[in-house]
């Protein structure tokens, strides 16, 4: 008789004590035994959905959930490695399916063929414990911030383009995507459109895996109540507070618009619809403007707003003094930091008076628009 079998233990059990040795060093036996309850939904098995299953299925998550309705195609492989190359044409959810049972059949994989909509999505969700946002687009995104919060489910969302992206974790009584975005900003353009390093979904998806992991066995902090901004090319994260409104839920995205909320339309807009000569205030850091800003920006980053607030209102209030009705137009890369910069400048008295208009979608929205970018040269 094997040694494991005497001592009461079946092979498939010491099969997995081995998988996970390294990770039971981390998360105890009672972390594990989480984890193998657990049941993820995995909300698109594309360049976010992709490297989030792969490690929930290492990790062994009992259950991991997969909706999709779309099928794999050649453009995918470079930022999706659920796929393989003899996938294309298949649907994603069997791509995925054969991947994650073969990197780890003790995981029960769902699959759900299907786009995830308002009608469908509490009854979907209902019975998982933690929903992985890998949508592509704004409409999805805000199907499943309202049903997670219906069903009281965390939510954990991400969002990429270029070379950039966005992470945060919502809980059911606390800040929910309504929050982060209560309009869809409309200029922002696709990964399709704008492009993508598929390393970016790579970080993004896996730092979402380790978020739902952290819900799991209840290691560590999750990043609730604040987004985390990551930029590739400085190989940095930046983390801006998010406040929950504690509002009620707004209308079905198919059906808001910008003009239904007045207070909305006052504080934010999309850069079509800055005035030419406005006053633009950028608050990224002094990398990301060189790459490439809006013509005559002023650069102000958030970095030096946080560190010295009331310097930095004193010296916007310098730089507008001489217009008769003041207003800023504070953009960055994607509308996030540039928010939590007016939040904090509307605490200073000495801009009580300027008007401070958010720029939905920041920078990307602003190239996606096609408006001229100003870069600048390191030479010089």
């Amino acid at each position: 008789m094997a040694a494991g079998a005497a001592a009461g233990v079946t092979e498939g059990q010491t099969r997995v004590s081995g998988r996970y040795m390294r990770q039971l060093n981390v998360v105890g036996l009672t972390g594990q035994q989480a984890i193998a309850r657990a049941r993820v939904l995995v909300v698109g098995a594309g360049g976010l959905g992709s490297p989030a299953a792969i490690y929930l299925a290492s990790a062994g998550v009992g259950t991991v959930g997969l909706i999709d309705d779309d099928v794999v195609e050649m453009s995918n492989l470079h930022r999706q490695p659920l796929h393989m190359t003899e996938s294309v044409g298949e649907p994603k959810v069997e791509s995925a399916t054969a991947h994650l049972t073969a990197l780890n059949p003790d995981v029960h994989v769902v699959t759900h063929r299907e786009r995830l909509t308002a009608d469908n999505a509490r009854q979907i969700l209902q019975g998982y414990d933690v929903v992985l946002d890998g949508a592509d687009n704004f409409d999805t995104r805000y199907v499943i911030s309202d049903a997670c919060r219906d069903v009281g489910i965390p939510h954990v969302w991400a969002a990429v383009l270029t070379t950039g992206g966005q992470m945060s974790v919502f809980m059911p009584d606390g800040p929910t995507y309504r929050d982060l975005y209560p309009v869809a900003p409309n200029d922002v353009p696709t990964c399709a459109e704008a492009g993508v390093l598929g390393v970016v979904p790579g970080q993004l998806g896996v730092a979402q895996a380790a978020e739902a992991l952290k819900l799991i066995t209840g290691l560590g902090q999750p990043l609730v109540g604040q987004v985390g901004v990551y930029d590739m090319l400085t190989g940095m994260w930046e983390y801006v507070p998010l406040v929950g409104s504690g509002g009620a839920p707004q209308p079905e995205t198919g059906s808001t618009s910008r003009e239904e909320s007045a207070q909305t339309r006052a504080a934010e807009v999309v850069p079509a619809e800055i005035p030419a000569g406005a006053f633009v205030l950028d608050v990224r850091e002094e990398s990301e403007f060189d790459s490439g800003h809006a013509p005559g920006a002023r650069l102000l980053p958030l970095s030096t707003i946080m560190d010295n607030p009331e310097g930095s209102a004193h010296a916007l209030a310098l730089e507008v003094e001489h217009m008769p009705d003041p207003h800023v137009f504070v953009m960055c890369q994607a509308g996030v930091r540039s928010q939590y910069a007016i939040q904090m400048f509307h605490s200073q008295p000495s801009v009580q008076h300027v008007r401070l208009t958010n720029v939905i979608g920041g920078m990307y929205a602003w190239t996606g628009a096609g408006l001229p970018v100003v870069q600048e040269d390191a030479g010089n």
